[in-house]
């Protein structure tokens, strides 16, 4: 006689088989997300040494967060320069939101790019797969997938409007706690734009109703986490708790971009480790550059915080009250 599966016991061999892919799925897609962690915390450490080595090379300056780089910019009135003088000192100049794709990648005007010996894999995270805004429009191919903290170099070494009231670190020996200040993070797709990320500083240190996000958003590709590097050369993974981190919900660069996420742990934790406040800003003279956005001291003699090769004295700051 013939021996067979009858339907029934296939069925059931069948739906155990289906069960323990069910199982085993969500951990593959674990542990494949726990690998591109890794490749992801490395290239934060490489970024953070080209960082380091870039100060060493530069009286201990660090790189500009972010600096205009764009072919319809004019300054100083002269049609040879069409950036801010202060691109050659920037970690990634100008913003990947537009159609429009520069004489030169973003990447390769960077500060780091030299002393990252030109690989620009270094500048993508492997898990970083999407382009959002961009690929349904079009839109040349986004390369970078990290940002580094505004108030770490500042915009051309300055805070943006509203931000004059925290220390913008100029140079390795202004971090007083760099263990606890972060430089570069991955950040959201969707909100990724200029060089920078701006943790908004609303309610530090004890008024969480204040909480918000404004325009950028980390990451939350690595097991609902996102990986962080820090002044004292050491990189972390942080996992996300709040819903309002873990997806952004609207377009963020509508308006101003703010987003109320009252209590939310993640930001208290982001304002840790950001920046703190400025001693005397509110007796200094600020001047708001319309440019940029940004708002430094007056007077200043350069465009940055320190002089660049191709920068002469500014006779006059070209800027409104």
């Amino acid at each position: 006689m013939k021996r067979a599966f009858t339907l029934i016991e296939l069925l059931v061999v069948i739906a155990i088989i289906a069960i323990l892919a069910a199982l085993l799925l969500p951990a593959l897609a674990r542990a494949k997300s726990s690998g591109t962690a890794a490749a992801c915390l490395n290239n934060n450490r490489q970024l953070l040494i080209a960082w380091n080595n870039f100060s060493g090379d530069n009286d201990d300056h660090i790189v500009y967060a972010s600096a205009w780089y764009h072919p319809g910019f004019l300054y100083g009135g002269g049609d040879n320069l069409k950036y801010e003088p202060t691109v050659d000192a920037s970690w990634c100049a100008s913003q990947y939101i537009g159609p429009n794709k520069p004489p030169k990648d973003w990447i390769e005007v960077s500060a780091l790019f030299y002393y990252l010996s030109n690989n620009m894999g270094v500048f993508r995270c492997p898990e970083d797969k999407h382009f959002g805004e961009a690929k349904e429009k079009g839109w040349p191919e986004r390369m970078r997938s990290y940002s580094i903290n505004l108030y770490a170099g500042g915009w051309s070494g300055w805070p943006l409007r509203g931000d004059q009231m925290w220390t913008i670190y100029r140079q390795q020996s202004d971090f007083r706690d760099p263990a606890n200040r972060f430089v570069l993070l991955d950040m959201d797709d969707e909100s990724i734009n200029a060089g920078n990320f701006r943790v908004d500083m609303a309610g530090w240190p004890n008024n969480s109703k204040a909480y918000q996000f404004r325009q950028d958003w980390p990451a939350s590709w690595h097991n609902n986490g996102c990986t962080f590097s820090f002044a004292d050369g050491h990189a972390e993974r942080k996992r996300w708790q709040h819903d309002d981190t873990l997806r952004v919900g609207f377009n963020p660069h509508e308006g101003e971009g703010i987003k109320a996420s009252p209590g939310n742990p993640d930001i208290a934790w982001m304002q840790e480790r950001a920046t703190r406040p400025h001693v005397g800003w509110d007796q200094l003279n600020w001047v708001y550059n319309p440019y940029t956005g940004a708002i430094m001291q007056k007077p200043w003699p350069w465009w940055g915080y320190w002089r660049m090769p191709s920068e002469q004295t500014i006779p006059g700051l070209p800027w409104t009250e």
